[in-house]
C-alpha cells in the first residue's frame, strides 16, 4: 500500500491526480491515537470494493506525520492508502477545520482523552501538529475536480471535540452513486424551480412538512439535526413577548450554547466564546459563584436577558447555523435521489420534465 506525504510542492499534482479516477473520496481523520477514528476506518473496509467497483478510490488523510500514519494502516489491516498532511495542505484545500494548538478547543480535546484513557504523548508533543489538527471530514472530487459530495465536522463537547457522530460510508456512497448515474447530469435540466431563486426555495423548503420531513431524515442521516432544531428554537423565541423571552434564552443556552450542551451547535470559536462570556458577566454582575442551572435561570429572567448585545449574539449565531444549513447541508440534500422524488410530486415548486 501506497504511502505519502501532501506538502506545498506537490499538492497541485496531487489534485491532477484526481483526474485519473472517476472519483475520490478524501477521508479525513484525527489521528491514530483516537479510538472513534480508528473504528470509523476499519468501517470503510467493506466498502472499498464497491467503491473501486464504481470507479472510484478512497483516501484516508491525517495532519500526523508519515512514520505515524502508518499505524493504524498495520494494526487495522486498512486496504486503502493513507496520507501525511502536516502541513494541512488538502484540508485547506478542501476548507476541512483545522483546530490550531493555541486553540482553546485543542486543550479540551486533549482533557476529554485523558479522561478516556487515552495515550495523549502525540498530541502533547511540542513538534507534532505543528500547524495545527484536522478535524474529520469526508471530501468527495469527481475527474473534473468539482466537489460532489462535502461532509465536515466542527469540534463541540456534543461529539466529544470532533471524536464521534461520523456520516457512514454507506451513507456517502449512496450520495455518489446516484450523481454519477447516467440519469443524474440531466436531471438539473429537468428540473425548473418556480421560485426565483435557490434560496427563496430553501425558505420554502424549512416551511412546508413535506419537504421539511425529507430535510430533516436527511440531516438525521448526517448526524447535524441539532442545527435545525437550533434555528427552529431562535425563530420561536424571536416572536416572544419580551416578558417571556428569558425563560427561552435560557432554554436555547442550556440545550444547543453552552459548554457541553446535549445538542451544542458547532458555531465558530470566536462566537461561542462571546456567548458564553455574555453569561458570565450576567452571573458575575448578580454575585452569582455558582454554575447551577436553577438559580441561573432566576438571575437571567430578573437581569432581562434580551439586552441588545444579547440580540446581536444569538442572531450572529443563527446566521451562522441557518447559513451553513444553506450552503453545507442543503447541496448535500439537493444532490441525492429523495430530493429528485420530492421534485416529481411537487409541482406547487417544480416544473419536472422527464
Amino acid at each position: 500500500m501506497v504511502l505519502s506525504r501532501v506538502n506545498t510542492y506537490n499538492a497541485s499534482q496531487y489534485f491532477e491526480s484526481l483526474k485519473r479516477d472517476r472519483f475520490t473520496i478524501l477521508v479525513f481523520y484525527r489521528g491514530s491515537w483516537c479510538g472513534f477514528c480508528n473504528n470509523y476506518l476499519s468501517s470503510i473496509n467493506p466498502v472499498v470494493k464497491k467503491i473501486k467497483q464504481l470507479g472510484g478510490k478512497i483516501i484516508a488523510v491525517s495532519s500526523q506525520n508519515i512514520e505515524t500514519v502508518r499505524q493504524p494502516q498495520e494494526d487495522l489491516q486498512l486496504t486503502f492508502p493513507m496520507i501525511s498532511d502536516e502541513q494541512n495542505t488538502l484540508a485547506k484545500q478542501c476548507k476541512v477545520e483545522v483546530t490550531e494548538k493555541k486553540n482553546s478547543l485543542y486543550q479540551k480535546m486533549i482533557l476529554l482523552a485523558k479522561k478516556f484513557k487515552v495515550n495523549t504523548q502525540y498530541l502533547e508533543t511540542e513538534t507534532n501538529y505543528m500547524q495545527g489538527i484536522s478535524q474529520p471530514a469526508v471530501i468527495v472530487w469527481d475527474s473534473r475536480q468539482n466537489i460532489i459530495f462535502n461532509w465536515k465536522k466542527y469540534p463541540s463537547f456534543a461529539n466529544l471535540y470532533g471524536a464521534s457522530d461520523r456520516i457512514p460510508m454507506e451513507e456517502v456512497l449512496t450520495v455518489v452513486e446516484y450523481q454519477l448515474s447516467p440519469s443524474y447530469e440531466s436531471v438539473s435540466a429537468k428540473i425548473r424551480v418556480k421560485l426565483e431563486s435557490n434560496r427563496e426555495l430553501f425558505e420554502q423548503l424549512l416551511g412546508d412538512p413535506k419537504l421539511k420531513k425529507k430535510f430533516v431524515e436527511h440531516l438525521k442521516k448526517e448526524r447535524t439535526i441539532e442545527m435545525l432544531e437550533f434555528v427552529e428554537q431562535v425563530e420561536e423565541w424571536e416572536l416572544l413577548e419580551d416578558e417571556k423571552k428569558g425563560k427561552k434564552e435560557m432554554e436555547i443556552y442550556n440545550l444547543f450554547l453552552m459548554e457541553q450542551a446535549s445538542k451544542e451547535v458547532n458555531l465558530p470559536h470566536e462566537i461561542k466564546q462571546s456567548v458564553c462570556a455574555h453569561f458570565e458577566k450576567l452571573k458575575a454582575e448578580e454575585g452569582q459563584e455558582t454554575s447551577n442551572r436553577v438559580s441561573l435561570s432566576h438571575s437571567l429572567a430578573k437581569l432581562s436577558l434580551h439586552t441588545v448585545d444579547y440580540e446581536k449574539l444569538i442572531h450572529e449565531a443563527y446566521m451562522h447555523i441557518k447559513g451553513t444549513l444553506y450552503i453545507d447541508s442543503y447541496p448535500r440534500f439537493q444532490a441525492t435521489s429523495a430530493f429528485f422524488e420530492l421534485a416529481t410530486s411537487l409541482p406547487q415548486f417544480f416544473v419536472v420534465t422527464v
